[in-house]
């Protein structure tokens, strides 16, 4: 039986993959070529991390948007038609990567 979401008893990741779901099915009617979420997995357990990821890669797809995402997390993305770009400082040093 499903179970009302309640702000108050659900997790930070929680809260996090609802919102991101939430904004994730509304991207098809914002009009916005570029977008950018900031640290949106920083609570997520690695399940819903990729979870998210999968889905924010899908309306991508659909929508043909870029989107720039900054976190923390390493990116496990290694598809041939993502093109996904890492910024790490490393030793006080910009270090860029292109992942793939």
């Amino acid at each position: 039986k499903p179970v009302p979401l309640n702000a108050y008893t659900q997790s930070g990741g929680e809260r996090t993959t609802a919102t991101m779901g939430l904004l994730l099915a509304l991207q098809k009617h914002v009009r916005s070529p570029f977008r950018a979420v900031d640290e949106y997995d920083v609570h997520m357990d690695p399940k819903n991390r990729e979870l998210i990821a999968q889905t924010l890669i899908s309306v991508v797809k659909e929508t043909g948007v870029q989107y720039l995402v900054i976190t923390p997390s390493q990116i496990a993305i290694t598809r041939d038609d993502v093109n996904v770009i890492t910024v790490q400082n490393i030793e006080g040093k910009s270090i860029i990567k292109e992942v793939s």
